[in-house]
C-alpha cells in the first residue's frame, strides 16, 4: 500500500489476473489499476522551479519474512523504476528522474517485525520559456515604459496621458499574470 501523499487508487475490478507462479518462488500477479498521487509543489523560484516527490510503497499487513518487496533489475543490474513508454510528455514539465530504492523498518508495535518497501523519487522540471515570454518580458516592458514617463518634459502636456496608458497597461498585464500563476 501507499504510505504517503495517495490521493485516489482506482482498480479494474473486470480484469482477469490469474497468478503465474514460477519455480523459483516468483509469484507474479498483474493488475491494472491507476493510482493518484499528490505532491506538494514548491514555487518559490517560479517559473523556474524544480519539483521533488517522494512515494512510498508496501506491505502493511505482512512481514519481511511473509513478503519481500524488491526492485526489479535488468541484465546489467540496473533498476527498472518504472516502464515510461507509456508516459506523456508535456509542454510544462520536463521529467528529469525517476529513482527507486529498497528500504526496511521495524514496527515496535508489531514485536519489532521488519517490513519492506520501495521509495520512489520524481524529479522534474517546469519549462520556463512560455512563462519568461508571456509574463516576465511583458512585466519589464511595461517597467521600462513607466520609467520612460520621467523622460518625459513636463511642458509637453502628453506626461499624465501617457502615465494614465502606462497603469492601465500595468492592470491588465498583472490580471494576466495572477491567472498564470499556480
Amino acid at each position: 500500500m501507499f504510505f504517503n501523499q495517495l490521493s485516489g487508487l482506482h482498480f479494474n475490478e473486470h480484469f482477469p489476473s490469474p497468478p503465474a507462479i514460477f519455480a523459483d518462488g516468483l509469484v507474479l500477479v498483474l493488475k491494472p489499476f491507476r493510482v493518484e498521487l499528490e505532491c506538494k509543489l514548491r514555487v518559490l523560484h517560479f517559473p523556474f522551479d524544480r519539483q521533488l516527490c517522494e512515494f512510498e510503497v508496501g506491505s502493511w499487513a505482512h512481514s519481511m519474512d511473509e513478503i519481500d518487496i524488491v526492485v526489479s533489475r535488468d541484465a546489467h543490474g540496473a533498476s527498472n523504476a518504472a516502464d515510461l513508454r507509456f508516459f506523456k510528455e508535456t509542454s510544462l514539465f520536463r521529467l528529469t528522474r525517476f529513482d527507486v530504492v529498497e528500504f526496511t523498518y521495524n514496527d515496535p508495535e508489531l514485536h519489532n517485525k521488519t517490513f519492506s518497501g520501495l521509495r520512489y523519487t520524481v524529479v522534474f522540471y517546469r519549462e520556463a520559456a512560455y512563462f519568461v515570454i508571456n509574463l516576465i518580458m511583458p512585466s519589464l516592458m511595461i517597467n521600462v515604459l513607466c520609467m520612460l514617463n520621467f523622460a518625459i518634459p513636463c511642458q509637453s502636456g502628453e506626461k499624465v496621458g501617457y502615465g494614465i496608458t502606462v497603469f492601465l497597461a500595468q492592470s491588465v498585464n498583472l490580471m494576466v499574470v495572477s491567472e498564470m500563476m499556480p
